[in-house]
């Protein structure tokens, strides 16, 4: 993960709910993250890979070239 960050990719830390469903996309940079599904579901298009999370759980991803998720509504990450 360091060789990762030390190549200039990006990270950030939050929290943000998704009382109507809604998307968030990262296009075309390095990025780790690491995502707790409080509530709701998710799908994400993780460099051409799908995964999906429900209510507890949690994910680690990187990708190099981007991604897209979508939430459900009532989702908080």
């Amino acid at each position: 993960m360091l060789s990762f960050l030390n190549r200039g990719a990006t990270f950030s830390f939050g929290e943000i709910g998704y009382p109507r469903g809604g998307e968030f996309r990262v296009a075309g940079q390095p990025y780790a993250w690491i995502l707790l599904l409080e509530t709701g579901s998710m799908r994400t298009l993780v460099d051409g890979r799908e995964h999906g999370l429900v209510a507890g759980e949690c994910g680690l991803f990187v990708n190099w070239a981007g991604r897209s998720s979508s939430y459900a509504p009532g989702s908080h990450v």
